[in-house]
């Protein structure tokens, strides 16, 4: 997931065109590059904070035994695959 969404919303200065303060994404669309790269700031930043939260669910996990954060954990292992 990770590299899929940042891949998109990063610039490629190989396979793109800059126009002043535009940029041609990777879809051929014509974007202010200011929101293109705010766009893909934050999704490292929340991709950081994913991590961590699972992090700490496999903490709980293991620590308490806990199988709300087991059950949470394989969702969200399912969801990404």
């Amino acid at each position: 997931m990770s590299g899929d969404l940042v891949k998109r919303y990063q610039l490629d200065y190989h396979h793109t065109r800059t126009y002043a303060e535009m940029a041609e994404d990777c879809d051929g669309d014509w974007v202010k590059y200011s929101a293109y790269k705010a766009a893909s700031d934050r999704i490292e930043e929340l991709e950081a904070k994913l991590a961590k939260a699972v992090e700490a669910l496999e903490w709980c996990a293991t620590v308490h035994d806990s199988s709300r954060a087991s059950t949470t954990l394989a969702e969200l292992e399912a969801e990404t695959k």
